[in-house]
């Protein structure tokens, strides 16, 4: 098999990393214990097992004829009668095998479900045509173990319900256990054993996969004597890399929700099955590290079962709060826009939730494909009794701030016309622990409205091509002498640009998320602003000691092969589908800004390589310090615009106007303390004076409620409404309604109320007020959160 020069760059990485981890000490020792032998679990001595047994034969037989099991069973069908390759080739080939496994999976399944003799034979074939001798599988071939693992899931599975079929006489199943047994045999020699270094370090889907499959033909080759080998050695990679290494401690997956669902084509069929099997935390072996085996030490150790454990659950909600109003997950990281498999978990959790984002997938309901299809698995996984639950129901938040994870999204509901904004802010794990499939996305925002994707993370494609989409310059952020924040070095991990988010307000008219990164000097300071939860307002600001041409890219999903229209505007740019596009507004603090396009690639769907325009918005000078304010506008291309942009033009600071009908909102930002006065024609209701770094207000045209978020040491005079004064950098939060006023500092604040009346605070001790002349003094030593009355 020809191998290219990326996979021998990536085998060549990680033998190093191998060596320079473990070194030479740990190389197999004379003392060290044997593997352990025997069957695993022998008392079970009937199929089939792994996801029903013969008990459960009258439930899926009628399940079979209703939906959605009903077209579950119309794909198995198809499956089960398509063509296979009868003759074993003289080298190992994994498509062959792939393709091979899905019909005798499916067959099988048919002859255990209906009593089908001639699946059951069609099934047997195929597993006597299995192939058992993987050659010269080395360092040159890692990239071959997803593709086991795909072929082995079908073995497995097929097996099993063969197995428990009763159709093929005994002498023959005999011959087929023994050929399954010795292809396990040398899969675990040449994988385990040979490459056992790589085996150390490989800590993503590539394990996960081929640990799931292994651990589902240890489940079904159980009473042979080196089953227990076979099924500890893969149990235990398998929970650790998924549940303890890949998955945050919010449930994000480092290397991103397109190898979370390839991963679990197999990894959630070996975690049911243990659940059906052993179903409680058990003590197995681990085998410790080594270079090469088969002389490795072995380790009791305790497994929890995957589905008591938090992180599972955890990580499948993960899915459904980030998921886009169209039901697929976003391509963060190395992803395309992917469906996911929640159904099949949903009973076994009790998650109606999860129930719900299964079938509430406009591109894909009910989803059980991919590489190796889930549909035998789904009949019996997939319970019916369990009630979907919409998430307002379930009592879930429309927005979702985690720092831990690094995401901010904000979305005005749960339905396919619904908008849905994210920011990209990863550090730590999630950052680092994705498998060489990170990419440079520190800052990035993205937007989804009027049911249209419309500002894009360029996605993935597939492995031969993210570089093509994995850099910064792919995403939508800022820049610093035209340079994006970096991507971590290809195949390693390591490296790159961690952003954090450090402040948020994820409900309320205004939510948003602040998020920091640094690269080339510069500090840099993000907010995604979400008014109504409808469209977009980012402010950036910049510093530096020293002078920096400061910049903007935007990716919008039109122009070149994306098809619509790309305009470049005298402030911006415009991308419009037939249906629906998207206006970006972008003004900074300096004295002009060079707009250009360009276009670049993107990949959505596996293999997919498109252009699309790119909106880059330059700084014409240098200075230290700047501000960037960009507002995001969606729109139906067939109605009259409903949000309504207007630029205030204010030397040295930057600040807009959007009129929503039924608010409107302001936004100014500037890096001095500049006091600038906005009249009522600007701001679309009072005046406005100001001196703060950042204000973004929203005012209903009622005059009864304000929404305002301020940054930096200012005065804000609302005409009408007493003046307050900011003596803090923090950002500070201000709601009113008639008067009362509900405030939420970040940090350390000190404000200043001008109004002669009585006051309350609640609750009290929350803040130190006091009153000196026309002035109440409102002082907190941190973050804190209080109402304030004015008799």
């Amino acid at each position: 098999m020809s191998r290219g020069i990326v996979t021998k760059y990536r085998a060549a990485f990680m033998i190093w990393t191998a060596v320079m981890l473990f070194g030479l000490s740990a190389a197999p020792a004379a003392w060290a214990d044997p593997a352990p032998t025997g069957p695993w679990m022998p008392e079970l001595t009937t199929y089939p097992r792994l996801f029903v047994d013969d008990a459960d034969l009258p439930l899926l037989s009628d399940r079979a004829t209703r939906e959605p099991y009903a077209t579950f069973m119309n794909r198995i069908r198809s499956r089960a009668s398509a063509g296979y390759s009868s003759v074993v080739p003289e080298d190992y080939d994994v498509n062959r095998e792939n393709a091979n496994g899905r019909v005798a999976k499916n067959a099988a399944f048919l002859a255990w479900l209906e009593a089908d003799e001639t699946m059951a034979d069609k099934a047997a074939s195929v597993l006597e045509v299995m192939a058992v001798d993987y050659g010269e599988w080395d360092y040159e071939q890692i990239d071959d173990d997803i593709h086991i693992a795909e072929a082995l899931h079908g073995y497995a599975v097929a097996f099993d319900f063969l197995a428990g079929s009763g159709l093929i006489d005994e002498t023959r199943m005999a011959g087929i256990e023994d050929r399954f047994a010795t292809m396990m045999a040398n899969l675990y020699d040449d994988y385990a054993n040979k490459l056992a270094s790589y085996v150390a370090v490989s800590t993503n889907n590539h394990a996960s996969k081929i640990c799931g499959g292994m651990v589902l033909a240890a489940m079904v080759l159980n009473q042979d004597p080196d089953a227990l080998k076979w099924f500890s050695f893969a149990m235990e990679n398998l929970v650790r890399v998924w549940l303890e290494f890949q998955t945050a401690e919010e449930g994000a997956i480092a290397e991103g929700p397109y190898y979370m669902a390839y991963s679990a084509l197999e990894h959630l069929p070996a975690f049911y099955a243990y659940d059906r099997l052993v179903g409680e935390t058990a003590t197995w072996l681990r085998r410790e590290l080594c270079l090469v085996g088969p002389g490795c030490d072995w380790t009791p150790t305790q497994i929890l079962n995957p589905f008591d454990d938090p992180k599972l659950r955890v990580q499948h909600e993960w899915t459904v709060r980030v998921r886009m109003p169209d039901g697929q997950m976003p391509p963060i990281d190395d992803a395309n826009l992917s469906s996911f498999y929640n159904g099949l978990v949903a009973g076994r959790l009790d998650d109606g939730v999860l129930a719900w984002d299964w079938w509430m997938n406009e591109e894909h309901p009910a989803y059980t494909d991919g590489v190796v299809s889930l549909d035998v698995e789904a009949m019996a996984m997939y319970d019916e009794d369990l009630e979907p639950t919409h998430p307002e129901e379930a009592g879930w938040a429309t927005s979702y701030v985690s720092p831990s994870n690094g995401q901010a999204v904000f979305r005005s509901g749960w339905e396919p016309e619904d908008s849905w904004m994210m920011m990209l802010a990863e550090n730590g794990d999630p950052h680092k622990r994705g498998g060489g499939h990170e990419q440079g996305d520190a800052l990035s925002v993205s937007l989804y409205a009027r049911g249209q994707y419309l500002l894009i993370d360029s996605g993935y494609s597939k492995w031969d091509n993210n570089i093509y989409v994995r850099e910064g310059k792919n995403h939508n952020v800022p820049t610093v002498d035209g340079e994006p924040p970096a991507a971590p070095i290809r195949l390693s991990g390591l490296g790159g640009t961690e952003a954090y988010i450090v402040d948020a307000i994820d409900d309320g008219a205004v939510p948003f998320a602040t998020a920091e990164a640094s690269w080339d000097g510069a500090d840099m300071t993000r907010t995604l602003y979400a008014p109504g939860s409808d469209y977009v307002i980012v402010i950036d600001q910049m510093t530096d000691r020293d002078a920096h041409q400061y910049g903007m890219l935007w990716h919008g999903l039109a122009g070149g092969d994306a098809g619509g229209v790309f305009t470049l505007n005298a402030d911006g740019a415009t991308w419009a589908q037939a249906d629906a596009g998207v206006d970006v507004h972008v003004t900074h603090t300096g004295s002009s800004l060079n707009f250009s396009t360009y276009e670049d690639l993107h990949g959505l769907i596996y293999g997919q390589l498109d252009t699309h325009s790119v909106l880059s918005a330059q700084d014409a000078g240098t200075a230290e310090d700047a501000a960037f304010v960009t507002v995001a506008l969606p729109f139906d291309v067939a109605s009259a615009a409903d949000l309504v942009y207007a630029p205030i033009d204010l030397s040295g600071a930057a600040a807009a106007r959007v009129s929503t009908g039924n608010a409107t909102d302001v936004v100014l930002a500037q890096t001095g303390t500049t006091k600038y006065r906005l009249s009522s024609s600007d701001t679309g209701g009072p005046a406005l004076t100001t001196s703060l770094a950042t204000v973004v207000w929203r005012h209903e045209p009622n005059g009864d409620s304000d929404t305002v978020h301020i940054s930096g040491k200012g005065d804000l005079d609302i005409a009408g409404l007493p003046l307050w004064k900011s003596r803090k950098t923090d950002r500070v939060s201000l709601t009113r309604t008639g008067n009362t006023w509900h405030v939420q500092t970040a940090g350390r604040s000190k404000l200043k109320v001008k109004y002669s009346g009585d006051y309350t605070v609640t609750p009290p001790g929350a803040v130190q007020a006091s009153k000196f002349f026309r002035y109440i003094t409102l002082k907190s030593s941190g973050a804190t959160s209080y109402t304030l009355e004015l008799k």
